[in-house]
């Protein structure tokens, strides 16, 4: 199957190119990918290149797929996992994997698996560890925004210690969130008890990945969120209704934003899906 991603080659040497995926082994999984959103830490791996500590050192010859705040559908699944998941089934991932204390993970890491595609393909790691999950939410932009606030959530359980044992209190922190933190950020969406939502100001398409990572701190604002499926500029929320005087479909999504606080939305997700023909 073909997919199209945005591939890094080396240090600020992003591409968005077309390549055929390998068929899925027995103990992989092919999904589709719908949203990624845009994280500081992918910028932070462009400027490094191979000194990053989660790059592979032939990424000149065999380049990964960028982007790790990623959901969207399952595809097809290998023999080994047919049990646990289905075609059609909705995901959200963990992508801090620590695989054997290794510290490969998809958007660093994988030339075939990231988020940053239209499709790409879970390694067998990902499901021995559980951190490929399925979401059972409205949005997929609330999924791919679930890594994000797994940090969040996983600082507010780190920060602040207390043991059965003794009256004694233990500060500390931590880095990223784990799995039992994504799957409380997912279910707390899911359920409408927060809104990641809140994150968002600007919205794009595959096409508009590369620059927008390349210039991530130049960029004001909070997330940059990314439909995989289709074209269209990194596009601020806010310039919604200055777009929409020539384009009706701008005129529709601010109006829909509006009737949401000015956020970015389910229903808004659901319209720019229709309005570029993708399907679920």
């Amino acid at each position: 199957m073909k997919t199209k991603a945005v591939r890094m080659y080396g240090t600020r040497d992003l591409r968005l190119e077309e390549f055929e995926l390998p068929e899925i082994k027995d103990d992989e999984i092919l999904a589709k990918i719908i949203t990624d959103s845009i994280c500081m830490s992918t910028y932070k791996l462009v400027e490094q290149g191979k000194k990053h500590k989660r790059a592979p050192q032939n990424m000149d010859t065999h380049p990964i797929i960028t982007g790790h705040e990623f959901a969207g559908v399952i595809v097809k699944v290998g023999k080994k996992w047919q049990d646990q998941f289905k075609p059609g089934m909705r995901f959200a991932q963990q992508p801090a994997l620590n695989y054997k204390g290794s510290l490969a993970s998809p958007g660093y890491s994988y030339e075939f698996f990231g988020g940053d595609c239209t499709y790409c393909i879970f390694p067998h790691e990902v499901m021995e560890l559980g951190a490929l999950m399925p979401y059972d939410g409205d949005s997929f932009f609330e999924a791919s925004l679930g890594e994000p606030m797994s940090c969040i959530i996983g600082g507010y359980h780190a920060n602040y210690h207390t043991n059965k044992h003794n009256y004694n209190h233990a500060m500390g922190t931590k880095e990223g969130g784990n799995n039992d933190d994504l799957i409380e950020a997912n279910n707390l969406a899911a359920k409408g008890i927060i809104d990641p939502a809140v994150m968002i100001t600007h919205v794009g398409g595959i096409d508009s990945i590369a620059e927008t990572t390349l210039n991530l701190p130049k960029i004001p604002g909070g997330k940059k969120l990314a439909y995989t499926q289709f074209d269209m500029p990194m596009t601020a929320i806010e310039d919604f209704a200055k777009l929409g005087k020539k384009d009706p479909f701008f005129y529709d999504l601010d109006k829909c934003c509006k009737a949401h606080n000015g956020l970015w939305n389910a229903e808004a997700e659901k319209m720019i899906l229709k309005h570029f023909n993708v399907e679920i």
